[in-house]
């Protein structure tokens, strides 16, 4: 973005009159100072350009050109973010854009331009005064917001949205200002041509993260759920779109503009879907030793027209460490082709998401091929934190305590430690130093201890300057002292490395000679 003060620009381009339409004179009734910007694209690209701005405190129009100084190369002209843009085909279109100015009797009073398909070239880009030169205008580009795809579930019940960014609700003003909040159902628009099926009616539920949470703004993935009061019965078309031009916004408030949505057509035959998934999809503190159900909503098989056994199940399903993508083997059983019990080989890794895609080479006995679908669950955390490692500071004014994860005080993975959390076994070894106590404890920034560090520093102080033999071991308190995020507590058989304190230079004897020399 830049600011441009048009107080001290000149009037480089006439934007009085424009040929349109037909290339008949159209006037415009205003000109004034203006700024240029020269736009260079080395490949097509979809952008915007926008100059609703708090600090945009004049009434701008704005037009683009591609050729210098060539007032008949314009491509596109707009007065205000709320009316016409004009195009030289003799066209125009009409948005009703929300918009922010400094022009505070009528914020409209500048540009909104959030989707522009341009093929490669130079493009002028002139932001211009309508009063003549008053004031400061700010101009944002950037790539505009779009939906890069889509997807769905077998069943048409959930549609996948997969934004080029993250995307926000809310009234525009407050996303402006940073503060747009999570897409709400009211944020979109269903509809369905039943176009010759049974189902008339879509109604959206609800909408949800990936992982299957509330959203909060910022989602680059948004899950629209969708239930139909009548079965499709095949042919139907679903239509899915934004409710309007200030309904789904980028994180600096321009919106999407998909004025169309996006239209999906019901499949004829109904696919096989999953009816249940034990563990379901997003649970958590599943136990590391689990087996995995899925049950489908009528018998499937391999896309060859075999039964699924241990022999072609991985052709089918994959159980993976969703943090690693690392393949987890397993052996499946099933009584009735609808519902297969996959066995782990071996425990799942602990407090890890598991990710089980059903893939779409299953199908069912009329040869209907199942969506690719996947669940994700996290496993328990079942073993306690450990000390990692353990070392002396430069200066012997603490002792760094790592462990495996970050710890707290308390079992319900809230409250910082303290001093009394741990205990210290001091030997001087024969050395200089006979005692050292801890005076408390801190983050490894040396501010106070939350809850959920992983390295923290036991402030130490020493008796008396180390020779470099004496060696401190620190230990859990006791068993209710350290836990992790999941509430396991620390054994006192947990024992740091033993650490040397460094030695200190230290006054041996002094002499005086007999000369006092």
């Amino acid at each position: 973005n830049h600011l441009a003060d048009l107080t001290t620009e000149d009037d480089d381009w006439d934007q009085s009159t424009f040929t349109y339409p037909d290339g008949e004179e159209h006037s415009n009734g205003a000109n004034g100072m203006d700024y240029t910007y020269k736009l260079t694209l080395s490949e097509p690209a979809t952008i915007y350009i926008t100059t609703c701005d708090s600090e945009t405190n004049v009434d701008i129009q704005i037009a683009v050109y591609t050729a210098d100084c060539d007032e008949s190369s314009w491509i596109l002209f707009q007065d205000d973010s709320n009316l016409e843009i004009y195009y030289p085909d003799g066209t125009s279109e009409q948005f009703e854009f929300e918009c922010i100015s400094g022009f505070e009797s009528n914020p409209t009073y500048a540009n909104m331009l959030p989707l522009l398909d341009w093929d490669a070239g130079s493009y002028y880009v002139v932001v211009d005064d309508r009063a003549g030169g008053t004031g400061t205008v700010r101009t944002w580009f950037g790539y505009s917001l779009i939906v890069d795809s889509t997807s769905t579930s077998g069943d048409f019940t959930e549609v996948n949205y997969f934004f080029s960014e993250g995307v926000f609700g809310g009234d525009y003003q407050d996303v402006y200002n940073g503060n747009g909040i999570g897409l709400d159902t009211s944020d979109y628009s269903v509809e369905i041509n039943p176009n010759g099926g049974n189902a008339d009616q879509a109604n959206l539920t609800s909408l949800e993260s990936v992982t299957g949470g509330a959203l909060a703004g910022g989602e680059e993935t948004v899950i629209l759920n969708l239930e139909y009061p009548n079965t499709p019965s095949g042919g139907e078309i679903l239509t899915v779109g934004p409710a309007s031009v200030s309904s789904i916004f980028n994180s600096v408030g321009v919106p999407l503009l998909d004025i169309d949505g996006i239209s999906i057509s019901l499949i004829d035959v109904l696919a096989p879907t999953i009816e249940f998934t034990d563990p379901e999809n997003g649970a958590e503190e599943v136990p590391t030793v689990s087996n995995i159900e899925v049950k489908f909503t009528e018998a499937v098989r391999h896309f060859n027209d075999e039964n699924i056994t241990n022999v072609n199940a991985s052709d089918c399903f994959t159980i993976e460490n969703a943090e690693t993508d690392e393949n987890l083997t397993y052996s499946i059983s099933t009584p009735d082709n609808l519902t297969f019990t996959l066995n782990p080989d071996g425990e799942l890794p602990e407090y890890t998401y598991i990710r089980l895609s059903m893939l779409a080479t299953i199908e069912d006995q009329n040869d209907n091929a199942f969506v690719f679908d996947t669940i994700r669950f996290r496993t328990a955390d079942e073993t306690p934190p450990q000390i990692q490692s353990s070392s002396i500071s430069s200066i012997n004014d603490y002792v760094a305590i790592t462990f495996n994860e970050g710890v707290y005080s308390t079992n319900n993975g809230s409250g910082g430690l303290d001093a009394t959390d741990l205990t210290y076994t001091f030997n001087s070894n024969g050395g200089n130093c006979d005692n050292i106590s801890v005076s408390g404890l801190t983050s490894n920034t040396g501010s106070n201890l939350a809850g959920g560090e992983s390295t923290i520093h036991a402030l130490i102080s020493l008796s008396a300057a180390p020779s470099g033999v004496e060696t401190i071991i620190f230990s859990p308190a006791d068993n209710s002292s350290i836990f992790d995020a999941a509430g396991n507590s620390m054994s006192t058989g947990e024992i740091s490395d033993e650490v040397t304190l460094l030695a200190s230079a230290l006054l041996i004897s002094t002499h005086l000679a007999d000369s006092n020399e």
